[in-house]
């Protein structure tokens, strides 16, 4: 059985052998390449050098015109609010950072009901922020 094999192998090519003969026959046509790449490769290091990118600088707006405040513009807004002042509205002073005029409301939330202890704690809490 051994004679059977060897004998099978010699007389088969082998798979190298197929290959390499297929491939000699392709490489043999090849141009030569490497000759174009180098000059192209050569023209480039003499190309003109990149344009150097222009300075940045930062974005400055012009002045703008001075906005009114909202209290200059409408002063009647005031009055409204504090003809009928709440709870509320003395909070929203107070978040805003107006605590002046949190305490004027509180005092006349206090004149309608002196017997109010939290608003009275809270009248203390905004006098305390002047």
């Amino acid at each position: 059985m051994d004679s059977l094999l060897a004998s099978a192998s010699e007389s088969t090519p082998q798979i190298d052998d197929i290959i390499k003969e297929q491939l000699a026959d392709k490489s043999e046509n090849l141009p030569d390449l490497t000759g174009d790449l180098n000059s192209l490769l050569a023209e480039a290091d003499k190309a003109e050098p990149e344009p150097e990118e222009p300075e940045l600088k930062p974005y400055i707006p012009k002045k703008a015109a001075a906005v009114p405040k909202i209290e200059d513009e409408h002063p009647a807004n005031d009055e409204i609010l504090t003809q009928n002042p709440t709870e509320t509205l003395a909070e929203i002073y107070m978040s805003q950072g107006l605590p002046q005029k949190a305490v004027t409301v509180y005092k006349d939330l206090l004149a309608r009901d002196p017997d109010n202890v939290e608003l009275k704690t809270k009248l203390a809490l905004a006098e305390i922020e002047i």
